[in-house]
């Protein structure tokens, strides 16, 4: 499989502040990719206007990309350039995750991790984009039992990321990786804001919309059970209630049948 399928790169070609629901697909669907003799898959460095190229010629750059194999000096400037918010964060983390395997590519996974653990609020809404890719990101490469524990106490620990829909990701990703521990955290999210929430109550600040975490925290506990994902952030209280019963019920059965 190709690192950029199914990525909905034209995303990229609006505003910053829109980008941040689809930034979790970028990284999301990547994965690395089989060997071939593209031209992109020997670049040793991305092109020095990597960060600021259009939009539309960035996304064409990267769904090109089969396994870059970046240079040390190559891999450390955008390793240093995915820290912090904003689009040119964003692109050097997508740079750095689409980087074929190697026997130093536990690192990547590694700096995105401790980014991660550096717990910082984005400093607007729509702009946690980067950190939302990173958390996906980690899906990319197997994380050791230490770094799993790390990621987890992001999620559920008593010092949890700040940023609940990064928080989500993180999650989402432990969820993918079969971590169940997360599932309530993720089911206590599609009941926030509906009278479920009186006897599993959030335990993050209040925030003005919910939509698309609870549709990301549904999407993942469907793909988890193999079910369909019918969750409607939009729903009725009644609906919103019964998935999430739905999901608790299914989650039993799981555990009870041994998956």
């Amino acid at each position: 499989m190709r690192p950029i399928t199914r990525l909905q790169f034209l995303a990229l070609a609006h505003p910053w502040r829109l980008l941040w629901p689809t930034a979790l697909l970028i990284a999301a669907c990547a994965g690395p990719g089989q060997s071939s003799p593209s031209s992109e898959t020997c670049l040793k460095a991305p092109p020095s206007n990597w960060a600021s190229m259009h939009s539309t010629e960035f996304a064409a750059f990267v769904r090109g990309l089969e396994q870059p194999l970046w240079d040390s000096a190559a891999r450390q400037d955008l390793l240093e350039a995915s820290l912090g918010f904003g689009e040119r964060a964003l692109r050097a983390t997508l740079l750095c995750a689409h980087e074929g395997a190697r026997d130093d590519a536990p690192r990547i996974s590694e700096h995105f991790l401790a980014s991660l653990e550096r717990r910082k609020a984005p400093p607007s809404r729509g702009e946690g984009g980067n950190q939302i890719t990173q958390a996906a990101a980690l899906q990319l490469r197997p994380l050791t039992p230490e770094q799993s524990v790390r990621l987890l106490a992001l999620v559920t620990g008593s010092d949890p990321h700040p940023d609940l829909a990064v928080r989500v990701e993180c999650g989402c990703t432990l969820l993918a990786l079969k971590e169940t521990r997360v599932t309530p955290f993720l089911i206590r999210v599609l009941r926030a804001r509906t009278p479920a929430e009186k006897t599993d109550p959030p335990d993050w600040a209040r925030i003005d919309t919910l939509a698309w975490v609870k549709h990301r925290a549904s999407r993942s506990l469907a793909e988890y059970l193999g079910v369909p994902d019918t969750f409607r952030p939009d729903g009725s209280w009644q609906h919103q209630i019964d998935e999430a019963l739905k999901y608790e019920r299914l989650l039993v059965e799981t555990v009870g049948g041994g998956r």
